[in-house]
C-alpha cells in the first residue's frame, strides 16, 4: 500500500530571465527534484519565471515571495505580513505575489531551502525570501529542510539572526563546506555537512576526445584590482593553453544560448579573453546537465566558482 502524496514546496534562484541563467543554482534544484521524485515526491517551485522553470522541470512553480526591490525596512514589513498571512492571521491581496507560494503551502508536506551560496547580507533580497518562506512553513506546521548552503561570508547581526532562527527550526541543515557546517552549529543548528548538491545531478563523464581546460570565473575580487586580476588569469590561461590544451569559457551566470550578448559572468570572460594571446572559445551557458557533463570531462578546470 502506497503512503500519502509528498508535496515539497522548493526554493532555489531559479527562473531564466531575459536569456540569463544561473546555472549553479539551478543544477543544485534539479538534482534536488531528481531525488525527491525519485523517492515518491512531488516538487512544486519558487522560481523568477515559474513558467520557464515548470516547462524546463516538468513540475509546478510559483512566483517569488515580492521581496525584489523592497529597502530593509519595507523587507521587514512584509515578511511579517507573510508569517501574519500563513497563519491565518490576515488575508493577502488577490494580486499580491506571494499567492502562489502561499496556497501551494495549502497541500505542501514540507519546504525545501534548496543549495545555493545566497544567504549573504550582499542579497538581502534571498534572506529574506528563505528566512520568510521558512517561517510561513512553520506557521503551518510544516517541517523545514535546508540544503547544501553556504552562510556568509558577510552576514550582519540581523540576517545573521533570521538565518540562525531559519537554521535552528530546520528539520535537519545541509552545508556544502566546512565554515558554514561550523557557523550553523554555533546557532544550535542539527547540521549534516557534505557537498554541493550539484554534484548528484546525473550527466556524463566521458572523455572528451581532446583534452582542454575549461574556465568559470566569478566578478568578485575580493577587493582587488579587477585590471591586476583579469591580466593574471589571462597569463595563467595562456600557460595552461600551452601544457593542458584549448582553453573553452563557460559562464556559471550568462546568456543560455549562443551567440547572445555577453552578460554576466560572460562579461567578465570576454575581458579575459582580449587579454589572453592565445586562442580561446565560449560555450553557451546552456542547461545543468550540460553543464555537468563539460565540467567532468575537462582535464582541467579554472574557475572562482564551485
Amino acid at each position: 500500500m502506497k503512503g500519502p502524496r509528498v508535496n515539497v514546496l522548493t526554493i532555489g534562484d531559479i527562473g531564466v530571465l531575459g536569456g540569463i541563467i544561473h546555472i549553479g543554482d539551478e543544477a543544485m534544484f534539479e538534482a534536488a527534484a531528481d531525488e525527491l521524485s525519485a523517492r515518491g515526491g512531488r516538487v512544486v517551485g519558487v522560481s523568477s519565471a515559474p513558467d520557464e522553470s515548470a516547462a524546463r522541470y516538468g513540475v509546478d512553480a510559483v512566483g517569488r515571495l515580492g521581496f525584489v526591490g523592497l529597502d530593509r525596512e519595507a523587507a521587514r514589513e512584509r515578511a511579517a505580513m507573510l508569517r501574519a498571512a500563513a497563519a491565518g492571521e490576515i488575508r493577502l491581496a488577490e494580486g499580491d505575489p506571494a499567492r502562489g507560494a502561499l496556497d501551494a503551502l495549502d497541500d505542501a508536506s514540507g519546504v525545501l531551502i534548496a543549495g545555493g551560496g545566497n544567504l549573504a547580507s550582499r542579497w538581502p533580497v534571498h534572506v529574506y525570501e528563505r528566512t520568510t518562506l521558512a517561517v510561513m512553513a512553520r506557521a503551518r506546521g510544516l517541517p523545514v529542510v535546508v540544503s547544501g548552503q553556504t552562510f556568509g561570508p558577510d552576514l550582519d547581526d540581523e540576517d545573521a539572526e533570521r538565518v540562525a532562527a531559519m537554521t535552528r527550526d530546520a528539520a535537519w541543515t545541509g552545508v556544502r563546506e566546512h565554515d558554514s557546517a561550523a557557523l550553523a552549529r554555533g546557532w544550535g543548528a542539527r547540521v549534516h555537512d557534505g557537498v554541493d548538491d550539484a554534484s548528484f545531478l546525473a550527466g556524463s563523464d566521458d572523455a572528451p576526445a581532446e583534452p582542454y581546460v575549461l574556465v568559470s570565473l566569478s566578478g568578485w575580487f575580493a577587493g582587488r584590482s579587477a585590471d591586476v586580476v583579469e591580466a593574471g588569469i589571462a597569463r595563467l590561461l595562456d600557460a595552461a593553453a600551452d601544457t593542458v590544451g584549448p582553453v573553452v569559457f563557460h559562464a556559471h551566470f550568462g546568456p543560455v544560448a549562443a551567440g547572445a550578448e555577453p552578460m554576466g559572468d560572460a562579461a567578465l570572460h570576454e575581458r579575459v579573453r582580449e587579454r589572453m594571446t592565445r586562442e580561446s572559445s565560449v560555450l553557451p551557458s546552456g542547461d545543468s546537465r550540460g553543464a555537468a557533463a563539460i565540467a567532468r570531462r575537462a582535464r582541467l578546470l579554472v574557475t572562482s566558482r564551485y
